[in-house]
């Protein structure tokens, strides 16, 4: 299973994450400029924020003030790391025979393994939108997985605009 898969096989095991769907993908950009008489673009996103329709608000702003509010609230950049090691002696046994688990749940690897992903987001300016992660433990015998337990899954924002709602299901 490919890392472009994980989030699809973890949801496949009943974990619910808040992120978004779709990510552009790109590198950093130099901040734009903001029009006269606004400090800075973290000024813009506070003033559509604090609007009684942010909506209408962000549609009003200047193309400078919308291109500096996108430039630390839209993502630009995704990480995801993946870590898997064998979590008992059948599967130290199976790896030290060439067996693994090349992603998390990767059936084909016989034994019990531990996996932790983690995943995120960066704006342009930067700064990181979200980050959420899930710890897994699960076992396999020949290519049926036997076992899967869910150790953590959690993640967050500390970013105005954006909001982490917990894990919505779990179970399966």
């Amino acid at each position: 299973m490919r890392s472009k898969n994980i989030m699809s096989a973890i949801r496949r095991y009943g974990i619910a994450v808040s992120a978004m769907t779709a990510i552009v993908l790109g590198v950093a950009h130099p901040a734009p400029a903001v029009d006269a008489g606004v400090s800075s673009a973290e000024d813009v996103v506070t003033r559509v924020f604090n609007a009684s329709d942010p909506e209408a608000f962000y549609r009003g702003l200047s193309p400078t003030e919308r291109a500096a509010f996108d430039h630390v609230m839209i993502p630009v950049t995704s990480t995801l790391s993946v870590e898997i090691e064998p979590a008992d002696a059948v599967a130290r046994n199976a790896a030290a025979n060439g067996q693994s688990a090349d992603e998390v749940f990767d059936a084909l690897a016989t034994g019990c393994w531990y996996g932790r992903t983690r995943d995120g987001a960066q704006a342009a300016a930067g700064n990181t939108l979200y980050t959420f992660w899930t710890n897994i433990y699960w076992c396999a015998s020949g290519s049926t997985v036997t076992s899967v337990r869910i150790h953590e899954a959690d993640g967050e924002t500390k970013t105005i605009g954006w909001r982490y709602d917990g894990v919505k299901s779990s179970g399966a």
